[in-house]
């Protein structure tokens, strides 16, 4: 089971990192999905600003690191509906209810809207399509 965090909104949180870093801590596959561009000097405001372009990412790469999270997928500001069944994600948290919507609607992933009931909805997931999992062992992360 793959399982995908949006970065912005999402992952940028510790709440949402301690879950994260528990997933990767008892086997599970987990990446990073943003909406951002790779290459920090792609933002319109880039060339006026490249000090802080140079520094952009690095809140993410921490979260990475933090995490344990070694894939880090950037969609390059396309909805995340066009890479998700090409990275074979089954679980995806995102703050965008349009990004959450369009790929409930069009992808074979389950999206989660990050709110206040975000991880009771993951947790449910991950047992509903890995009845078998490690996620039940895992005292933080038991519904």
């Amino acid at each position: 089971m793959k399982i995908s965090f949006d970065f912005d909104g999402t992952l940028e949180f510790k709440e949402v990192q301690d879950f994260a870093k528990e997933l990767v801590d008892i086997g599970y596959n987990v990446c990073i999905l943003t909406t951002r561009y790779s290459n920090p000097m792609s933002y319109k405001w880039a060339k006026n600003n490249p000090k802080i372009a140079k520094t952009v990412h690095d809140p993410l790469y921490a979260a990475a690191k933090y995490t344990g999270i070694t894939e880090i997928n950037f969609t390059e500001y396309e909805w995340k509906t066009t890479k998700i069944d090409l990275l074979n994600i089954d679980i995806h948290l995102d703050d965008n209810i349009n990004e959450v919507n369009t790929i409930n609607k069009n992808n074979k992933a389950i999206a989660i809207e990050y709110n206040l009931d975000w991880k009771n909805k993951l947790n449910s997931n991950i047992l509903k399509l890995s009845p078998n999992s490690r996620v039940d062992s895992c005292p933080k992360l038991q519904i």
